[in-house]
């Protein structure tokens, strides 16, 4: 006489989750590297105890009980962790100077509401907007009466950026590289050409994960 096995899938309760957005862009951000760097004392001890499992791998494991990665919608979830307040840090992985870091707290309530059954149950889990900042040059181009200057090129010298400003004289660098990644600023020379002015050029210093304001203001040629 047969028998039928019967197995009941496990049943896991989300206890955080969140979305890491580009601070600028609001775009999704895929990859991003988040881990819980404080948390309660009961967590603290599970975690020990895994990492000693795991040994010299722990540190480069990017998925583990207290840290994971960004799906490619930029989501993230932690399940099956004790109530209590947590501290979050978010960044890019590796030495990117691209995107700063960008920490949050948040506490842990648990429920009986929000569980995972194969797949994610999130519409009665408070999600974590998170906004990653990347380091950015932007301003506006006008001339010497304080209007717009359109269609100017504007330059970082010495690399491949280059834009356009737009209608109003916007113009915007996102995701800029600094020139040591071991540093947190550096500087940056831009050029200003616009048609029927004369170029302009200033030097600035950007800091990661920080928004720089570089305004210009174009004078007329004699011609």
């Amino acid at each position: 006489m047969s028998q039928w096995l019967t197995i009941t899938p496990r049943v896991r309760q989300i206890a955080i989750v969140g979305q890491v957005k580009d601070g600028e862009t609001g775009n999704a951000l895929r990859n991003v590297s988040v881990e819980i760097t404080e948390k309660p004392p009961k967590f603290e001890r599970y975690c020990q105890l895994q990492s000693l499992q795991y040994g010299s791998q722990w540190d480069k494991m990017s998925q583990r009980c207290d840290a994971t990665l960004t799906s490619i919608e930029g989501y993230f979830y932690f399940v099956d962790i004790p109530n209590g307040k947590y501290t979050l840090t978010f960044s890019i992985p590796g030495k990117n100077s691209r995107y700063g870091t960008t920490t949050v707290q948040t506490e842990v309530i648990g429920d009986s509401q929000n569980l995972l059954n194969g797949t994610e149950n999130l519409q009665n889990r408070k999600i974590l907007n998170i906004s990653l900042i990347p380091t950015t040059v932007k301003g506006h181009i006008k001339d010497d009466d304080g209007k717009a200057v359109a269609n100017a090129k504007i330059k970082i010298e010495g690399t491949q950026e280059n834009t356009i400003s737009n209608s109003e004289g916007e113009y915007r660098f996102t995701q800029l590289e600094l020139s040591s990644s071991d540093s947190s600023q550096g500087e940056i020379t831009t050029t200003v050409h616009g048609y029927g002015y004369s170029p302009i050029t200033k030097i600035a210093t950007i800091e990661k994960g920080k928004i720089t304001i570089l305004d210009f203001t174009l004078s007329k040629t004699n011609e």
